[in-house]
């Protein structure tokens, strides 16, 4: 996980992009789906967010 990179979601209707990553929070931006259009900015847990991933729940987006 990388500043800037794009996750898109299994079940949730929006991507995520990294903005910001510290020892324990990971700041994101929510991007609705079809426009990439800023959508608001929340923080999740470096550890949760690390798990989503490796589960597949949250995958790598290159568009």
């Amino acid at each position: 996980m990388f500043k800037g990179e794009l996750y898109r979601s299994k079940s949730n209707p929006f991507r995520i992009k990294i903005v910001g990553i510290s020892s324990d929070k990971v700041k994101v931006q929510k991007l609705t789906d079809d426009d990439l259009e800023a959508g608001g900015v929340t923080h999740f847990n470096y550890h949760d967010l690390m798990t989503r991933i490796e589960s597949g729940e949250w995958q790598l987006d290159y568009k």
